[in-house]
C-alpha cells in the first residue's frame, strides 16, 4: 500500500499511507475508542498522550484535526454540560470537563488518521467482509470527502464574508449550507460514477483485501497497547 495509491475519486491517499497502511489506523480507531470509553479519569491524559504519540509517527497532519472552529464550539458545549451536570460548581465541573475534551482529542485524532491513509476500497472490502454490502463503500466515500469538504465549506464561508463586508445575514448561512451540500452531492455523484466506470460495485466488493505487513502489526499491537496502558492506569488512580 504505497503513498500514490488513489481512490475511485481519484484522490490520493493521505500521508499516513507512507507510514502504514488502513489496518491500523483502524485498529488506533477501535483501541482510541475503547479507551476513551473506560477511562472515567485521568488515564484518559495518558491515552491522549500516547495517542498523540502515535499519530506523531503516523500522521503529524491529524494533530492539527481539533484545531477547528466547529471543534472549539464542541469544546464549549461540554465544558457547559459539565458545569451543568455538577449542579453549577465550577471545582467539580472543571475536572470533568476535561476529562470529555481528552476522551473527545484522542477520537478525534485517530479518526483524523484513519480518513488520511485509507482509500474508498479499503472499507468497501472490510464492508464486504463485515457482510455490510455498500456501507463499507459509503463510509470510504463519507471518510474520503470529510477534508475536502471543510475545506470548500471554509472557502465558501469566508467568499461570503468578503462579499457582505464581514458581516454574515440568516440568509448567507442558508446559502453556504446549499452551496457545501450541492458541491458534495455532485462530489458523491462523480465517485459513483468513476466507481462504475472501474468495474467496482458497492454492495459486492471483491477486490483485494488491505495487506497487513509486520510493521502494520506492530502499529496495531502498540496502539492496543497504549489503550491497556491507559485504562490499567485509570483504574489504579480510581482504586
Amino acid at each position: 500500500m504505497s503513498a500514490d495509491s488513489t481512490s475511485p475519486d481519484g484522490g490520493s491517499r493521505g500521508p499516513a499511507a507512507v507510514t502504514g497502511g488502513f489496518l491500523p489506523s483502524l485498529h488506533m480507531l477501535l483501541a482510541a475508542a475503547c479507551g476513551a470509553a473506560l477511562c472515567r479519569g485521568w488515564g484518559a491524559a495518558v491515552l491522549l498522550a500516547l495517542t498523540g504519540l502515535l499519530c506523531t509517527f503516523r500522521d503529524p497532519a491529524a494533530l492539527r484535526a481539533p484545531l477547528t472552529r466547529s471543534f472549539v464550539i464542541f469544546a464549549g458545549l461540554i465544558a457547559l454540560s459539565a458545569y451543568w451536570s455538577n449542579g453549577g460548581s465550577l471545582e467539580h465541573a472543571l475536572p470533568t470537563a476535561m476529562v470529555m475534551l481528552m476522551r473527545a482529542v484522542t477520537v478525534v485524532w485517530a479518526a483524523a488518521t484513519v480518513a488520511a491513509s485509507a482509500s474508498i476500497e479499503d472499507f468497501a472490502h472490510v464492508g464486504s467482509r463485515l457482510g455490510l454490502r455498500g456501507l463499507g463503500f459509503a463510509a470510504g466515500t463519507a471518510a474520503n470527502s470529510m477534508t475536502r469538504t471543510a475545506a470548500e465549506m471554509r472557502d465558501v464561508w469566508w467568499t461570503i464574508r468578503m462579499r457582505r463586508g464581514g458581516r454574515l445575514a440568516l440568509r448567507d448561512w442558508r446559502r453556504l449550507a446549499l452551496t457545501v451540500l450541492a458541491r458534495t452531492v455532485s462530489r458523491a455523484d462523480d465517485v459513483a460514477m468513476a466507481a462504475e466506470a472501474r468495474g467496482l460495485d458497492p454492495s459486492a466488493f471483491d477486490g483485494p483485501a488491505p495487506r497487513a505487513s509486520n510493521a502494520d502489526r506492530a502499529w496495531s499491537a502498540a496502539a492496543w497497547a497504549a489503550a491497556a496502558v491507559a485504562v490499567a492506569l485509570d483504574y489504579l488512580s480510581r482504586a
